[in-house]
């Protein structure tokens, strides 16, 4: 198993208490290579088939949760600059600024022109390996795409903000 190199301490704990726990509840040893090792490889050795599966799915596990826990690092959007939804956009500013709502004001907005998307996914890719397997997935929708005619038609409703806090809301 080869999880990305950042998840090693997550496996390890502190002090060593994570790998030794998954150890004493599967009977197994698990050896994680030290940092710039030739191989980055997560070994599982016990005497058992259903032990090192069992020590697997707890390492799996783990490193889901790790992953869950840290900020994205990449982000898969479709741009919305352009046309009917840009002229849209900025008649909902207007009305919104014309609103006159207390804590309102123009520099709320982004420059809408660069910015202006719909954001399909946010991920996190660590390294090389998952950067370039994500490209090879959104290749592989290519020809799934090939026959979408533009511009296509979408309706949308509501607003969400990016935050539990409203009164520091950065993006809408």
């Amino acid at each position: 198993m080869c999880p990305s190199e950042s998840f090693y301490g997550g496996l390890i704990g502190v002090k060593g208490s994570t790998k030794r726990r998954i150890e004493e509840e599967t009977p197994s040893e698990i050896y994680i290579p030290r940092q710039h090792e030739a191989s980055s490889n997560v070994t599982i050795k016990a005497k058992e088939r259903s032990q090192v599966c069992a020590a697997l799915r707890q390492i799996r596990s783990l490193v889901g949760s790790l992953r869950r826990k840290m900020r994205p690092t990449h982000f898969l959007a479709v741009p919305l600059n352009f046309g009917e939804v840009q002229n849209r956009f900025l008649e909902l500013k207007t009305s919104i600024l014309e609103a006159q709502l207390p804590g309102i004001d123009k520099e709320l907005f982004t420059p809408e022109i660069p910015r202006s998307h719909l954001t399909l996914g946010v991920y996190v890719l660590l390294d090389d390996d998952e950067r370039k397997k994500a490209l090879e997935e959104l290749e592989s929708c290519r020809s799934m795409l090939a026959d979408l005619a533009t511009p296509f038609e979408m309706k949308v409703k509501g607003l969400e903000i990016m935050n539990d806090d409203p009164s520091s809301i950065r993006i809408l």
